[in-house]
Order: C-alpha cells, then structure tokens, then sequence
C-alpha cells in the first residue's frame, strides 16, 4: 500500500513539474546544459515527464525491474 502511495506522489510530482514548466523556468531559470542541448522550458516538461513515468513504475512495481535488468547489463551478477 505504502508503494501505491509513494507511485501518487511521485506521479504528482511529475505532473507538477510539467504543468508548471514556465513558472519553473522564470523562477529558476534553466541549467546551462540544458539551455545549450535542449532548451529551458522543454527541459522541464521532459524532466517532470520521466519522474510521473517513475511514479506510474512505482504504483505498478515494475521500478526494481527495470532497475535490475539495467544494472543486469553491466553487472551480470546482479540478480
């Protein structure tokens, strides 16, 4: 249960985060790599993209998967 709850608020985090990318943007601005590859604004859209796609891994448990078929490649002990 207590991953279901965390999967919201992450989910919520995220969604927060693309919302709100120009008040993000205006307040903080944009770190420098970003603005030079990506661009300020779509930066923020992107980065609350993937943190509400962890907060869907996480409702779903599907996160430790992920994490360890990733790791799995680089570490083949990891299991």
């Amino acid at each position: 249960m207590a991953r279901i709850l965390w999967g919201i608020i992450i989910t919520a985090a995220g969604v927060g985060i693309t919302f709100y990318a120009n008040t993000l943007y205006e307040n903080f601005g944009a770190p420098e790599f970003a603005e030079r590859y990506f661009g300020g604004r779509f930066f923020f859209k992107l980065l609350g993209i993937v943190i509400a796609f962890a907060g869907f891994l996480t409702i779903t448990n599907l996160h430790r998967s992920l994490i360890i078929g990733i790791l799995g490649l680089f570490f083949p002990d990891v299991r």
